[in-house]
């Protein structure tokens, strides 16, 4: 692994760059596929989808498909993924449907802050003054650009209404809680048994678990009970080559690829930066945004979402140095695993 780093310099930086990038174009394609499948389908499809790709992964590089892990252990990675990547994941779809990509990506970024939270309740870890400003600092640079209204004319304005923006919102905040909690479930799960899982085999468990209990609510709701947390599309469902290609690319990029160069990243960097490139998500989304959704990104967006990241730099910086980051790189659901 050392020799991969010098002969590779920079490796861990642009895998955690690239992790972002692939976070924001994950959440386009999703975005796309969600408008005319509704948010709960394309959670339940990508789900499954990505897991023949995990499979093989984890039997090329750790030797076999599935992790040997006590049943406790594997009930954590399950909750977690029940709860980080079922439940969170649909509250993001149905975000990304109702406010587009630019705030729900903003949004995400207060996962490791409800993570960081519970793992001070839950977990017992320490959360200093340094973490606790860089919530601080988090929360501030999100309200800042939550408190902004769209202009009139503004596409965002026209697509956004008061209504749909807030609920959006809700949706966002719910999930990026949701994936905070599943980072804390999934974090107790790879190093609280007797031997630590790795995270690929972790992310196979837990993304098989949140597909199993999509499948199920399918099968006992139905269709339109099982939306929680979405609103259905507007006018008939259709499986167009736009949503078929939002689907597959998003998934590659997202689950596969993205926590791919995550687990790069982390392996070849210290917890805190590696943290801080994942995080940078906010910011690279702003000039996609105004390409693809044609949004006029002020400078208050942009100054908002870089203080933000900033507060998820102090929080990474702050955990590393108090310790607490032991045997856990920043979790792929902080930027929606997912997406």
């Amino acid at each position: 692994m050392s020799t991969v780093a010098t002969t590779l310099p920079g490796v861990g930086e642009f895998a955690g760059l690239g992790t972002a990038l692939c976070w924001v174009g994950t959440s386009f394609c999703f975005a796309a596929a969600s408008r005319r499948l509704g948010a709960g389908t394309v959670n339940l499809v990508r789900s499954w989808l990505a897991l023949a790709p995990l499979l093989l992964l984890n039997l090329l590089l750790l030797g076999t498909p599935w992790p040997d892990a006590s049943p406790e252990t594997l009930m954590w990675l399950a909750a977690s993924g029940i709860v980080g990547l079922a439940i969170g994941d649909q509250f993001l779809f149905a975000a990304l449907v109702d406010i587009g990509p630019r705030l729900s990506v903003l949004l995400m970024t207060l996962a490791p802050v409800f993570a960081a939270a519970l793992g001070f309740v839950v977990l017992g870890e320490t959360l200093g003054l340094v973490e606790g400003l860089g919530i601080a600092v988090t929360l501030g640079g999100i309200a800042w650009v939550v408190a902004e209204r769209p202009r009139p004319g503004d596409a965002e304005a026209h697509r956004h209404t008061p209504g749909v923006r807030a609920r959006g919102i809700l949706f966002g905040v719910l999930g990026a809680a949701s994936q905070g909690v599943g980072v804390v479930l999934a974090k107790q799960g790879m190093i609280g048994g007797e031997i630590p899982v790795d995270p690929l085999a972790a992310q196979l468990v837990r993304m098989s678990a949140g597909a199993t209990s999509l499948a199920l609510a399918w099968a006992i709701l139905g269709r339109r009970g099982w939306l929680v947390g979405s609103r259905m599309v507007s006018g008939p469902v259709r499986l167009d080559r736009v949503a078929a290609t939002g689907l597959l690319v998003g998934t590659l990029i997202g689950p596969v690829l993205g926590v791919w160069l995550s687990l790069v990243s982390v392996r070849h960097l210290d917890a805190g930066v590696a943290s801080t490139l994942m995080a940078m998500s906010p910011v690279l989304v702003l000039p996609f945004s105004a390409w693809i959704d044609h949004e006029r990104i002020g400078w208050r967006a942009g100054l908002g979402a870089a203080v933000a990241v900033a507060g998820v730099a102090v929080l990474a910086f702050g955990g590393e140095a108090g310790g607490s980051s032991e045997g856990d790189g920043p979790s792929p659901e902080i930027t929606t695993d997912g997406v």
